[in-house]
């Protein structure tokens, strides 16, 4: 049997369910990033702190409100993919509540930002 992918995200805001377009990603999950250290080979890599961030655009419908996701802070924030896994922002805000959009009928470029973040495996 194939296991199920990623098809599918949905972002919860301190319990309250928001729909995502397709293409919401969540990234620096594990709070670093590494790069490469060259000379005349490689060296090694350096460490730097990353922000745990999703990034999605939101259909925008008459009970969305930009200013409500505009003034979310010190939230939980869960990315709750299809396939079971779940990703938890812990002291989590909104960095960005995104822009009303016509074409598509759309909130663009909604981003939530935190402190740290967990990851919960499916299955």
């Amino acid at each position: 049997m194939a296991d199920q992918l990623l098809g599918k995200a949905y972002i919860r805001v301190d319990g309250t369910l928001y729909d995502t377009l397709s293409g919401a990603s969540i990234s620096n999950i594990t709070g670093i990033t590494r790069d490469a250290v060259v000379g005349s080979r490689v060296l090694g890599f350096t460490e730097k702190v990353a922000v745990p961030t999703i990034d999605c655009d939101m259909p925008h419908n008459p009970t969305t409100s930009v200013l409500a996701l505009g003034s979310v802070t010190d939230a939980t924030i869960t990315f709750e993919c299809d396939n079971g896994t779940v990703y938890v922002l812990n002291d989590a805000w909104c960095s960005n509540p995104g822009k009303p959009t016509a074409d598509g009928g759309k909130l663009a470029g909604v981003q939530f930002m935190a402190i740290t973040a967990d990851e919960q495996l499916g299955g």
